[in-house]
């Protein structure tokens, strides 16, 4: 029978980890700006993002970070994951920049 996590360990790993996630989902986003320029809904939606994700790089640095729940934790996980996911679609989905095969 498995234990739940005891709060420590596993908590200390979790600011670096959402600074990880921020920090792909920042520059993921630098690539899907660069993907679509034409499109300035898109733009300013990737750019909230970029917004976001580098507020939350600075909160998650923070020693006060480590003290958020772990239901908030769980949120903000699925909510990065999502933004990720979206995000390596967009760059996947990109149109090629050129016709001719390499």
């Amino acid at each position: 029978m498995e234990s739940a996590p005891s709060g420590t360990d596993g908590d200390q790993s979790k600011p670096v980890d959402v600074l990880t996630q921020a920090g792909e989902i920042v520059e993921l986003s630098r690539l899907a700006e660069m993907l679509h320029p034409e499109d300035d809904e898109f733009l300013t939606r990737i750019r909230r993002i970029r917004s976001e994700m580098s507020e939350l790089q600075k909160l998650a640095a923070r020693p006060e970070f480590r003290k958020i729940s772990g239901e908030r934790l769980r949120n903000l996980d699925k909510g990065m994951a999502l933004a990720r996911k979206q995000l390596l679609d967009v760059v996947r989905h990109a149109p090629a920049p050129t016709s001719t095969l390499q």
